[in-house]
């Protein structure tokens, strides 16, 4: 049973509606909603359209059919929030065969979950997108609002295709016609312990809200410490790592002869490269491999060999071992 605020409402012609246009073979079916309720459908055509848009109110908003929409299901660290429009056209471009700049793209966070986001997004190809609307318009439709779920219709901002975002309207406030009725309805209203109860679970919808919000601050904050102890963990990791290469370095500066000496030392990818000279490269090379925190020692470029200084200019590369 509805409540006496709600049924107030409905039958003095306020609150919010929408027209809701699903297609059905080659025609569509219009149905009329008041504030997400279901009133009444009816099927239009290029034959009635004139006749049957005029009995519905409200926004019209265009159900876009399953088969023209391509559903992705995105699992992403909170931290990609700071970038994910760049993402998401990534994303659409690697697991569509469209580029970004060829479809329309709605998304919502499904689930949150420690550091993970889970993202529901849905693209529609903007050919076809613009096809859907164009036929509905050519029986005089004009859907201001493309969505995805029909079930949605309440939660509209979450899962809307807006087809012209400038001229998009909330639905207009219907405003009393009929003062007298008005009048005995509110009376109703005012004598009825129904009234009472209304009040009382929209004071709790209102600690709700204000909970929900407060939730939300501190899952923003937990967010934000997750990245901050991310980056000391980057940074630790650092110093430990820089540790490590002054060990290897000075290892190998042990391992070479005396007749040799290095220029330069570099890592990549657990890959170590090293410059330097010596009277006989080979020695250095068969020092570099009895190092225990490396393995296979090559050269990796010509021995260059200055005649006149009697020495030898070399490049080895190994691998690490750690």
């Amino acid at each position: 049973m509805k409540s006496i605020p709600y049924q107030l409402k409905a039958l003095i012609g306020y609150g919010q509606r929408y027209s809701v246009i699903e297609s059905q073979d080659s025609n569509f079916i219009i149905s009329q909603f008041y504030e997400g309720q279901f009133s009444n459908s009816t099927e239009v055509n290029s034959d009635n359209s004139e006749r049957v848009i005029k009995n519905f109110d409200g926004e019209q908003i265009l159900v876009i059919p399953d088969d023209d929409i391509i559903s992705l299901n995105l699992s992403l660290p909170k931290s990609a929030l700071r970038s994910l429009d760049q993402l998401l056209e990534e994303e659409i471009q690697r697991l569509t065969p469209f580029s970004f700049s060829e479809v329309r793209m709605v998304h919502e966070i499904t689930s949150s979950s420690g550091g993970q986001i889970n993202l529901l997004v849905n693209v529609i190809q903007k050919s076809k997108f613009n096809t859907i609307k164009e036929k509905v318009e050519t029986i005089g439709l004009q859907p201001t609002i493309a969505i995805v779920d029909a079930k949605r219709i309440p939660d509209l901002q979450n899962n809307n295709f807006l087809i012209d975002e400038a001229n998009f309207k909330k639905p207009k406030a219907r405003f009393p016609t009929k003062p007298i009725a008005f009048a005995i309805l509110l009376i109703t209203a005012i004598a009825s312990p129904f009234l009472q109860r209304a009040v009382s679970i929209q004071e709790l919808e209102i600690i709700n809200s204000n909970f929900k919000n407060k939730v939300a601050i501190i899952q923003n904050e937990r967010a934000e410490l997750d990245i901050l102890k991310n980056e000391s963990e980057t940074i630790k990791d650092f110093s430990q790592n820089q540790y490590t290469i002054i060990e290897l370095l000075n290892l190998i500066s042990d391992a070479v002869p005396n007749t040799a000496w290095l220029t330069r030392f570099s890592t990549k990818d657990n890959i170590v490269t090293i410059h330097g000279f010596a009277v006989d490269s080979s020695k250095v090379l068969t020092g570099i491999g009895r190092v225990s925190k490396i393995t296979a020692p090559t050269f990796t470029s010509p021995i260059v060999k200055d005649i006149s200084r009697n020495i030898e200019q070399f490049q080895i590369t190994a691998k690490l071992a750690w």
